[in-house]
């Protein structure tokens, strides 16, 4: 058995550590999603299979320590599809006084990003 589950909501705005986990099925398409304070969207490798984006937004604001997870293969080209990728760090700071941005973690190498990004975002590679 197949069990494919949609979520539309306008907006989506996930916060205090929140997750949303999207896999093989899964199909999520918003206006805006917002991942704040410590939260995750993940895509697991399956998500890649589809024919279409398995998580559409117009606009993905990642900011606070949020973290946008695409957990991909090599030839997965479609995950997630959106306008408008914000980086951010919602000029917030911790408890120690330290701004936290938010994270784009992709696992692959090959994967392209077909979006605008934010006004000023810091990019930064790690390997690891």
């Amino acid at each position: 058995m197949f069990l494919i589950l949609i979520l539309t909501s306008d907006p989506i705005d996930l916060t205090n550590g929140s997750s949303l986990n999207i896999g093989e099925g899964g199909y999520v398409d918003t206006d805006h999603l917002t991942i704040d304070s410590y939260s995750t969207v993940g895509l697991t490798e399956s998500t890649g299979w589809s024919t279409y984006s398995n998580l559409y937004a117009n606009t993905i604001t990642v900011t606070n320590g949020g973290v946008l997870d695409v957990n991909v293969g090599q030839f997965d080209t479609e995950v997630f599809s959106t306008d408008k990728l914000e980086l951010t760090s919602g000029n917030t700071a911790d408890h120690n006084g330290n701004v936290v941005s938010g994270v784009f973690n992709i696992h692959s190498s090959d994967y392209v990003l077909n979006a605008d990004l934010g006004e000023r975002p810091y990019l930064g590679y790690h390997s690891g």
